[in-house]
């Protein structure tokens, strides 16, 4: 085998690495004669730079645009760069022709006299020559820098050249507001295309050139704050020639009226929404939503700003009115009538207390002569202490109006305390500053006291911090340390001192550019000596040596291995230039760092699903997926091919093993030059045959065939290859479903969609379906114009764009509905997921709007019902943003499926897929959002066990709707997960938290509700054990950043867990019991027991009419929740003493005709006919038909054919015979083993 070598212009020294590489003897060059090391062109490099050139070609000189007004390079757009940076090489390499014809190894500036107007780059670049040898030579390229003005600096010295405009307005009398909202627009970079600001009295005026430009800035001030909006458009000009109009438009954005420390009365309205609260709130905060707090009972309430402005209110009470008192005694209410009434996520978030208080004067002393001693209660019980100055409201000194003084009387609410404040002896140089928009008419500011009142509440509230961005004051000195304090100072340094910002929050300086971040700056200070950078811009791959990240770009020839090292790479990762920097968190060693002889080591190589191994010696791993696909109706398929960036991680001979189910392999070729396949960024390749085999003695009906590709033997541990596989799926494919034209609402066009989990990606492309290969991907799907596709990744195009027929790949006709041509849609996911959440849909849809960030399509005749129906969207993701950390998908799109799709929902990336069974009409249903919005950070983000899916589900659903409702939900789910482990058996495997799933056991076999509320109920555990909410939900945050893109095993998280905790818990956790255990669990997550108890006392009584006859009452029970009317049959069903009553049938209808269950939800539908199939109501039985045969969802659609096939075995197969092909795949699959029926009844 031949072996190439590069030669470089420049005479290198020996190195300890050239020391190790095996030594040839030496031969002489065939022209000069010199001794030389034998290479393929038998040249020395002297005569080979003498024969050969390869910068021929390159053009030595370029020009580089620059706007000296706003210090911005022409790429274009106009991007800010720094002196010699990444970004402005990169734009230098993009002017530089010719730069294709070679390989780029290196990059980097010579330095010139900043005042010149020249830069100077110099290349290292790589080229294949005389047989095959590869040369590498250095070469100088001039940029000389013209001064341009850009677009942007153009109209801020032309008057009136804006375009749009967005007036910001709030109706206070302070400026507080706008300065928070300044700083949140300067963290998200959401001014970037703002060309003008203007200071008005009651707002700010932000001008942009383009309307566009005023949308997006809209809609993140309206994601940020409750507000409002009016547009409007005024016509400057209009020619009659050709009927075109210039207009400038304008959007108001009117900001609500209420801020932080407020005292409000709410509407009536609003208090009976809001669960019948007291009326006067206390505001804690305001963000997309208004949190409340009771200063009564300390029960905390999300106040929706779409629900504010259906009935707005304004303060009773603002910050003017605030008086400070002095704290004299503390006395905390433990009375068990008040412990559930500030009960937030199992825990106490506000201690209400009984507060003694002293009104001060001046700064913090009492007043004088014999000053009156206050009794008052107060929800900051874990925050005042004797002697600490608070601030409130005395309502017996302010006139209030517009209030029902008959009802403030009842409160019997003298003084509302709100916050704690402190005492300032000295003013104290602040060490940090913010950052301030540039103003049109930037001057003095009018209102210093606001600002300084906002620098104070910056210090005193750390979560305020955490919004937004502090910098170090380049002009603060740190006080020396060899200063005595004096007794004056000891004195004034007592607790109630105002609080300091930590050093360590401060982000360095404000050098940064607009563009620039923490993360940033933290990469250019800590580079490591053995990092290698490359320049190529292009690409998106960065190489891990050791601990550095290392910049490299594609280098699809490279054999040199003394030039780059790839045998001490030691991971490979796909990451897309225009993500967000993140953190790598290499795992530890795989034991339990309390106890490690207690539970047994996981084997993380592989996935028993898999037959892929992509871990194992000699294999290559995937790490990219670019997807080419066209639906073709006529046959029900997929065709296409799929291009796969895989990493071997040896060298020399390696294989790439995929998975497949029932696929049709074409043709499989290696690609030395991938070409991306979004539109516009195309470019030329080759493509090698490879030997390819489908391994049909290898072939199993649950997971697949293999199909083992042989990679080049050429090929070195770490080099990225490029494989495609040309293939099609079957047309009855276990991950799709085509619907007939019959089959949709519309009637109109055939409908696809796809369903991937647990282990059918594998049937819808050729790939590597282990949760251990987390891949980004990229795809074009085309599909006849009358369709639109969706996938679950970010649209490149708002709409498909024409294409040609994809006759390349076999597809000829098409269904005669259709007209023809053919449109293709273009998708990219940046963010690794695994291979069940990639999802595509086919047809004709629309969509409608949520919120800033989600959109919800589905059938055009029921998009305006799912729009009703889950308009409360953006609320809850907001509301998990708060708990797990900022969402990373970019977008959360919602997808009403054809009613046979087999689950409650499917976290797709970008695209959740819900079942049209949660149209309820009442919002009863949205529970399952929460779930499947959990599911964006444990699951997508961070792949793992689902119990901490539903711990953040539990957790969501108590923020947004109220304790009542996320305890009922608790309870459901701990019927559940009773009912399912009695079913099972408490002693079967698939009843452990982490079952085994080796020797062939099919994934969709073990699918339960026993992993969630199994796993949520430890976590809850947990919490508990180290201390409460406001200890683990951190850790939560944490975890969540540590292993964000990677799939975590349950050792690496109780790893995790110990490192955190193990020096701060009293008890070691049983993780062996924990995890393997069988049955229920020991420990049940806590909640209010009250309604669930209500609900339980209802079964009792019904229990009793069935034996005895009697009635009981049955008023208020069809207001009750649906997941409270679930307990309660729920309760009937487990107990199994209902049935058995000598009156169930009777009293079953009785209980329909009282709360008319058959009329709800499909949750209490499916609930009451279990229960009424079971006592021997026959009209159950028809019941059960219209519910199994109107939706595939497998909860309803399984749960109702096992209790049909218990009473009526022939009437449940017939059922199912007759109406098989409108379930889907799985849900087929399984409801054939629930009721006994071979697999092949569907042939």
């Amino acid at each position: 085998m031949s072996r190439k070598r590069s030669f470089n212009s420049s005479v290198a020294q020996p190195t300890s690495a050239q020391d190790e590489m095996p030594r040839y003897a030496n031969v002489l060059c065939c022209v000069c004669g010199a001794s030389m090391v034998p290479n393929q062109s038998n040249m020395c490099v002297n005569c080979m730079k003498g024969e050969v050139d390869i910068t021929e070609g390159i053009s030595k000189q370029a020009v580089v645009n620059y706007c000296r007004e706003c210090n911005r390079y022409q790429r274009p757009p106009w991007v800010p760069c720094e002196p010699e940076s990444r970004e402005l090489l990169g734009i230098c390499l993009k002017k530089i022709k010719g730069l294709n014809k070679v390989k780029l190894v290196d990059a980097n500036f010579i330095w010139q006299a900043p005042t010149s107007k020249r830069m100077k780059v110099k290349l290292t670049v790589q080229k294949e020559v005389m047989n095959g040898a590869i040369m590498q030579q250095s070469m100088i390229v001039d940029f000389i820098v013209a001064w341009q003005q850009c677009d942007d600096c153009k109209r801020t010295y032309t008057p009136h050249t804006w375009n749009a405009s967005v007036q910001v307005r709030q109706k206070t009398d302070h400026k507080r507001t706008f300065f928070y909202l300044e700083q949140l627009i300067l963290k998200h970079d959401a001014h970037e295309k703002v060309v003008g600001i203007k200071r008005t009295p009651d707002g700010l005026d932000f001008h942009f050139g383009h309307r566009s430009h005023a949308q997006k800035f809209s809609e993140f001030v309206l994601s940020q704050v409750p507000s409002r909006v009016k547009q409007s458009k005024h016509l400057i000009s209009h020619d009659s020639h050709n009927t075109t109009y210039n207009y400038k438009y304008t959007t108001l954005i009117d900001m609500c009226p209420v801020c932080k420390d407020d005292v409000v009365f709410l509407p009536k309205a609003l208090k009976n929404k809001l669960g019948g609260v007291n009326p006067i709130q206390v505001v804690t905060k305001v963000s997309s939503q208004i949190r409340l707090v009771d200063p009564l009972t300390g029960k905390v309430s999300d106040l929706a700003g779409i629900e504010y402005w259906k009935n707005p209110f304004d303060p009773l009470l603002t910050r003017r009115h605030l008086v400070e008192f002095t704290v004299l005694n503390v006395e905390e209410d433990t009375g068990p009538a008040r412990a559930s009434a500030f009960n937030r996520r199992g825990q106490k978030t506000y201690t209400m207390v009984d507060l003694e208080l002293m009104r001060t004067q001046g700064s913090g002393e009492a007043a004088a002569g014999d000053p009156e001693i206050i009794t008052v209660r107060s929800h900051l019980g874990g925050v005042l202490q004797p002697g600490d100055l608070c601030a409130g409201y005395d309502l017996r000194t302010v006139n209030v109006s517009g209030i029902d003084e008959e009802m403030l009387e009842k409160t019997n609410l003298d003084v509302i305390i709100v916050k704690k404040t402190y005492t300032r002896h000295r003013q104290r140089k602040r060490p940090w500053i913010l950052r301030r928009l540039e103003r049109d008419d930037a001057g003095e500011e009018s209102n210093d006291g606001d600002y300084e009142q906002f620098m104070r509440d910056i210090e005193e509230d750390k979560d305020l911090r955490q919004e937004i961005n502090l910098f170090r004051d380049p002009a603060w000195k740190e006080p020396a340390a060899e200063h005595v304090q004096t007794a004056d100072e000891e004195d004034e340094g007592d607790e109630n001192e105002a609080p300091e910002v930590d050093l360590a929050e401060l982000l360095d300086g404000l050098t940064l550019n607009d563009k620039g971040t923490a993360a940033d700056a933290a990469d250019e200070g800590h580079q490591d000596d053995d990092e290698l950078r490359l320049p190529n811009a292009a690409t998106g791959l960065h190489f891990c040596k050791g601990s550095s990240i290392v910049s490299a770009p594609f280098l699809p020839a490279m054999h040199d291995a003394q030039q780059l090292p790839f045998a001490e790479l030691t991971q490979v990762t796909a990451v897309p230039t225009n993500a967000p920097p993140t953190t790598t968190l290499v795992p530890s060693e795989q034991k339990i760092v309390d106890d490690p002889e207690e539970v047994d080591t996981e084997e993380h190589n592989d996935d028993p699903s898999s037959l892929s191994e992509p871990l194992g010696m000699g294999r290559a791993k995937m790490v990219h997926l670019d997807l080419d696909l066209a639906v073709d109706f006529e046959s029900t398929r997929l065709v296409g091919r799929v291009d796969i960036t895989c990493v071997p991680n040896t060298a020399g001979p390696c294989e790439l093993v995929l998975d497949t189910r029932d696929l049709q392999i074409r043709q499989v070729y290696l690609v030395t030059a991938h070409p991306p396949i979004i539109p516009g960024a195309s470019a030329p390749y080759i493509l090698q045959e490879l030997p390819f085999e489908l391994e049909e003695d290898r072939k199993d009906s649950v997971f697949g065939t293999p199909l083992r590709i042989t990679l080049p033997p050429t090929c070195l541990a770490g080099q990225q290859l490029f494989v495609r596989v040309v293939y099609a799926t079957s047309s009855d494919s276990s991950a799709l479903q085509f619907l007939t034209k019959e089959q949709t609402s519309g009637g109109k066009y055939p409908f696809l969609f796809s369903q991937c989990e647990a282990i059918h990606a594998r049937a819808m492309v050729p790939l590597q379906d282990g949760c251990n290969c987390k891949v980004t991907y990229s795809a074009r799907v085309r599909a006849p114009t009358e369709l639109f596709c969706l996938m679950s990744a970010i649209r490149q195009t708002s709409a498909g764009h024409r294409c040609q027929p994809p006759h390349d790949f076999g597809i000829s006709t098409t269904p005669p509905e259709f007209s023809g041509l053919w449109s293709a849609h273009t998708f990219r996911q940046d963010v690794a997921i695994p291979p069940y959440l990639i999802a595509i849909v086919c047809g004709e849809l629309a969509g409608r709007r949520l919120g800033p960030r989600s959109t919800v399509w589905a059938e055009p005749s029921v998009v305006d019902e799912a729009q009703w129906e889950f308009e409360e969207t953006e609320k809850i993701l907001s509301t998990a943003e708060e708990l797990c950390g900022p969402y990373r998908f970019g977008v959360y799109d919602l997808f009403v499926v054809p009613p046979s799709f087999p689950y409650g929902g499917m976290e797709n990336p970008c695209l959740t897929f819900v079942t049209p069974t949660l149209l309820a009409g009442d919002r009863s249903q949205v529970d399952v959002i929460a779930h499947e919005i959990a599911h964006s950070w444990s699951g997508n983000l961070v792949t793992n066990r689902k119990g901490m899916t539903c711990f953040i589900e539990r957790k969501i659903v108590e923020c947004c709707f109220g304790e009542e409702r996320g305890a009922l939900r608790a309870e459901s789910g701990w019927q559940a997960l009773r009912q399912c482990v009695e079913r099972i058996g408490p002693d079967h495997n698939f009843t452990c938290l982490v079952p085994d799933l080796s020797n062939g056991v099919d994934p969709d076999d073990s699918f339960s509700t026993v992993p969630y509320e199994k796993g949520a109920s430890l976590l809850w555990y947990l919490q508990e054990l180290v201390g409460g909410d406001e200890v683990f939900q951190p850790f939560v945050r944490k975890y969540f950043n540590a292993f964000a893109g990677s799939t975590v095993t349950t050792q690496q998280f109780a790893n995790f867990f110990m490192q955190e905790f193990k020096n701060k818990i009293t008890q070691q956790p049983d993780w062996k019991k924990l995890f393997y255990s069988p049955g229920m669990p020991e420990y049940k997550p806590p909640y209010d027991p009250k309604p669930v108890e209500e609900a339980k006392a209802l079964a009792v009584k019904w229990e009793g009419a069935a034996h005895n006859g009697v009635i009981p009452e049955s008023s208020g029970v069809r207001d009750w929740p649906s997941a409270k009317k679930c307990i309660m049959l729920n309760t009937l069903i487990s107990d199994g003493r209902f049935e058995d009553g000598r009156y169930a049938s009777e009293v079953v209808k009785k209980m329909n005709d009282a709360y008319g269950f058959l009329d709800t939800n499909c949750e209490v539908r499916c609930d009451f006919i279990q229960l009424a199939l079971s006592s021997g109501w026959e009209e159950a039985k028809q019941e059960a038909v219209k519910l199994v045969t109107e939706q595939g969802r497998m909860k309803f659609t399984r749960t109702l054919y096992r209790s049909l096939a218990e009473v009526d075995p022939e009437l449940a197969r017939k059922t199912f015979e007759e109406h098989k092909l409108f379930y889907h795949p799985i849900c087929r699959k399984m409801v054939q083993k629930d009721i006994g029926l071979d697999s092949d009844s569907d042939e």
